[in-house]
């Protein structure tokens, strides 16, 4: 089965690129080739992910939604990996005054996992209004998930913790992401050599 990666930025993807030897297929195309797969980069936000989605190779393809995502809960450490379980979609709460979900509007992707990520429409600087003991948010993840269940498409999603949803996120992410992408390079290359024990070969 062969592996496609979902990346939303270049810095995100950066030592991944280097560290497989990545090759574009087309100047500026955001699509990479390497002996273990593809790698996109799709963007920042879910119509960019959804349209990314969209064109990406699916038969006979496992696609793996990477990056970074920042956690709810504080006692986890930046740099952390989490598999994801689940995904749902942030939405605003007009009663409220922030953001929740709807749990009709969520997609398992392993039930055996705990850590669920929520994806919302801007970037989260204060902590929205959901229930789960390992809580993730992202702002790609839930379109990922909703093209591969429409075309049947198996997904793993993994996330490196990255900040805290508050009113520093920005700078910390921007002081972390480089050397996040190096953990991230690590998932791929496991990913890879999994594939590739799985594969018989």
């Amino acid at each position: 089965m062969r592996l496609v990666f979902f990346f939303a930025t270049h810095r995100e993807a950066a030592a991944t690129l280097a560290t497989v030897a990545a090759v574009e297929k087309a100047q500026g195309s955001g699509e990479y080739l390497f002996s273990g797969g593809e790698i996109h980069i799709c963007g920042m936000g879910m119509g960019a992910a959804q349209a990314c989605a969209s064109k990406a190779p699916s038969a006979g393809c496992r696609w793996v939604n990477i990056g970074i995502a920042g956690c709810l809960e504080k006692s986890v450490a930046i740099g952390t990996v989490l598999q994801v379980g689940t995904t749902s979609l942030l939405q605003w709460d007009v009663e409220r005054n922030r953001y929740g979900y709807n749990s009709e509007e969520t997609i398992v992707l392993d039930d055996s996992l705990a850590a669920a990520l929520f994806s919302a429409p801007v970037p989260m600087y204060a902590p929205p209004d959901v229930h789960s003991a390992l809580a993730l948010v992202d702002m790609e993840g839930y379109a990922f998930a909703r093209v591969a269940r429409d075309n049947n498409v198996p997904l793993s999603m993994v996330k490196v913790v990255s900040d805290f949803c508050t009113d520093t996120s920005h700078a910390t992410i921007r002081e972390n992401v480089d050397s996040l992408s190096f953990r991230l390079a690590e998932v791929v290359v496991d990913f890879a050599k999994s594939s590739h024990i799985n594969a018989g070969h």
